[in-house]
């Protein structure tokens, strides 16, 4: 074989041994893994990490599923799709049961053949038992991840209508009118001057309305709600927009209301099915406060910051909000509180400034009434045969997608 013949073959071999083949250039990354370590953890604790993706590619890529190998590492939380030229987070959770030695593999399948830089991760760790020959009873089942796990997405800025916004179009006198689409007991504690009260479904058949930009209010924690129909409403021919925050925004920016309720906190609570709709927003801050019910409140919401506990009642509020500050990184714009059995928000509303924050939320129950309607969606899902629970973990190619 003649040199230039050997010199062509030796370069090819090395493009395809590193991922590069002819007219793809640099991007393609199949098949490399980045290494990351979970280090020595104690049986029983908890250790996560947080796995950066990027997308070197010119267009946005939508995320798949994310395959794990072992079921003893769990996924809190990934991103829908990941934009051009951007980085996401894929949050990891490892809660050993027993001693020994971990290896796995964290796989990122995308849609439309084109790959995130790393594609795939391993992971390493090592489980030291508590005590020499103690035995470590095993966890009772949980929840399939599909029920827990939160797939992180962006709300469409150009559905939202800012506060700072309706109240100068409605002074300059702009063809508006505010719909105000919550129930009639929420609309009974508050509502917004001149707003009319249509339930969101009966709007499509209001012709007359199209003449009229069309402002939703809602409560500020049903945006997932709003959305679609919101979409639809424009599909149809309406001027349609989403009150950013709704009227929980609408409050803290000091504007006015009819027939308020000072002390109540039917305004701030966030019903368990609102929420679980709303989990995979990213805009939400998460935070634990429960304390007889905090590991419950860990294995169905395990994104959420856990408070530390104290036996000083009065440094409550403090704790909150310093926990809320150290994780501005999800976002600090929607905080929401969840406690053992939704009786906090009465105890610390009148002391909890929200100056730090745009809204602040309480869970409606608590993390018990949260248990019980994630127990309800569990049995339906079961007992559907088009919604298979069976193995819902992060390795079925269709759980984590809504």
């Amino acid at each position: 074989m003649h040199l230039k013949s050997w010199i062509l073959f030796i370069s090819l071999a090395m493009m395809s041994l590193s991922g590069v083949g002819p007219g793809h250039g640099a991007e393609s990354s199949a098949g490399v893994s980045a290494l990351r370590g979970f280090g020595s953890v104690r049986v029983g604790a908890e250790v996560r990490r947080t796995l950066t993706i990027r997308n070197p590619h010119a267009r946005a890529i939508e995320i798949r599923t994310i395959k794990i190998s072992t079921p003893t590492v769990d996924i809190l939380s990934h991103p829908r799709a990941i934009g051009p030229g951007e980085t996401g987070s894929v949050e990891v959770r490892w809660a050993p049961r027993d001693p020994g030695d971990l290896s796995v593999t964290v796989t990122v399948e995308t849609e439309g053949g084109l790959s995130l830089s790393p594609p795939a991760f391993r992971l390493r760790g090592k489980a030291r038992g508590r005590n020499a020959g103690a035995h470590t009873p095993p966890r009772e089942p949980s929840v399939p991840a599909l029920f827990t796990t939160r797939i992180l997405r962006k709300p469409d800025p150009t559905l939202l209508l800012s506060t700072a916004s309706l109240p100068r179009e409605l002074r300059e006198g702009h063809p508006v009118q505010v719909i105000d689409v919550r129930g009639p007991a929420a609309r009974e504690n508050a509502q917004i001057p001149g707003a009319i009260q249509i339930p969101l479904h009966a709007l499509k058949s209001m012709e007359f309305l199209k003449s009229r930009r069309l402002v939703l209010v809602g409560a500020g924690c049903d945006y997932a709600l709003l959305e679609p129909e919101c979409r639809r409403l424009r599909e149809r021919g309406f001027m349609a927009s989403i009150l950013e925050g709704g009227l929980g925004a609408w409050r803290a920016a000091g504007l006015p209301l009819e027939r308020t309720r000072p002390d109540d906190c039917s305004l701030q609570a966030v019903p368990p099915g609102d929420f679980f709709r709303e989990r995979h927003l990213d805009h939400w801050v998460l935070l634990n406060a429960c304390e007889s019910e905090k590991r419950l409140a860990g294995e169905l919401v395990p994104q959420a910051a856990a408070l530390p506990r104290t036996d000083m009642k009065e440094g409550l509020t403090a704790r909150i909000r310093a926990a809320a500050q150290d994780n501005q990184h999800i976002s600090g714009r929607y905080l929401l509180v969840i406690d053992d059995d939704g009786t906090l928000c009465p105890r610390i509303r009148g002391e909890l400034p929200e100056s730090g924050f745009h809204r602040v939320f309480f869970l409606e129950g608590g993390i018990r009434a949260y248990r019980a309607f994630v127990e309800m969606q569990v049995a339906r899902a079961a007992a559907s045969s088009n919604h298979p629970i069976e193995g819902a973990g992060a390795s079925c190619p269709s759980c984590l997608r809504e």
